[in-house]
């Protein structure tokens, strides 16, 4: 097995967990403020 193609997706795996933090905190943020609001 060639080292980059592990080092790849271990990569790709970091950012897509990264990414989808981001996008919970944001999410949640949204439901926060909405409900602060109403």
């Amino acid at each position: 097995m060639p080292p980059s193609a592990p080092g790849s997706c271990v990569n790709a795996l970091s950012r897509f967990l990264a990414y989808m933090v981001v996008a919970y905190m944001v999410v949640v943020r949204k439901m926060a403020l909405e409900g602060g609001v109403r």
